[in-house]
Formats: C-alpha cells, sequence, structure tokens
C-alpha cells in the first residue's frame, strides 16, 4: 500500500497518514485521555492527578472527556518556563 517512495507515511498519536494526504487531513483539535496521556508519556492516574490539581484542563462531551490541543500545548510550555521539563 505505501509500497511507492513518494508516499513516505507520518506517524501520529492514532494511525499512520500517507504524506500526499497530509495536507488533506486537519489537525486534531482534542485528544482522549489515552491520547493525551501517551503524548505527555506519563499514564492515565497521573493525568486525572493533573486535571484534579488543576494543571491541565479537560473537557467532558457526554461521557467522554476530552483534553483540547490548546491545553495540552499550554500544560507543556507551563512545564518549560517553570524549569520542570
Amino acid at each position: 500500500m505505501f509500497g511507492k517512495a513518494s508516499c513516505r507515511p507520518e506517524r501520529t498519536a492514532s494511525c499512520v497518514i500517507p504524506t500526499r494526504l497530509q495536507s488533506t487531513v486537519p489537525p486534531k483539535l482534542a485528544f482522549t485521555v489515552d491520547e493525551t496521556a501517551n503524548a505527555l508519556s506519563i499514564g492515565r492516574t497521573k493525568l486525572y492527578g493533573l486535571v484534579k490539581a488543576g494543571k491541565i484542563r479537560a473537557c467532558k462531551i457526554g461521557r467522554k472527556t476530552l483534553f483540547l490541543a490548546s491545553d495540552v500545548r499550554a500544560f507543556i510550555n507551563h512545564l518549560q518556563k517553570s524549569g520542570v521539563a
């Protein structure tokens, strides 16, 4: 399927998107608990602890917990500025 040299796949958190399709696939605006924990290299329990401590914001849509990409970036920027990361 991806045998041609012109179609090198790029890896994302949940799937492989062929290079030729990357410009047509919009960036994700929100991530699940598992995707966010994976991106931060922490476990689900630690992530929920950060939410409870008010360090990162989570949004609920029905029973689904989501993390906005902008909130995840803000959390990482805060870590970099505070010298933790």
